[in-house]
């Protein structure tokens, strides 16, 4: 059970961050069909999507983080 001091600063009521309106794919980020849907009922950035063309299953957070991150590991 979270403490109860932990959702207060300073006598104010702490409240949750934001999260940033997510828009529906228009297509897939590997084969670009427009066949993309998701089972999930609230669209956020951790919602995964499926393409109905290709098969592949992403996430639009993890896919935008896999592309910003170096790789690691030997540079050979």
């Amino acid at each position: 059970m979270p403490n109860r001091r932990d959702s207060y600063i300073f006598g104010q009521a702490q409240s949750a961050p934001a999260e940033k309106p997510v828009q529906r794919p228009e297509a897939c980020p590997f084969c670009q069909s427009k066949a993309v849907s998701t089972l999930a009922k609230v669209i956020t950035a951790s919602t995964y999507w499926r393409c109905q063309s290709c098969g592949d299953m992403w996430n639009p957070e993890r896919l935008e983080r896999a592309t910003r991150l170096p790789r690691r590991g030997s540079s050979w």
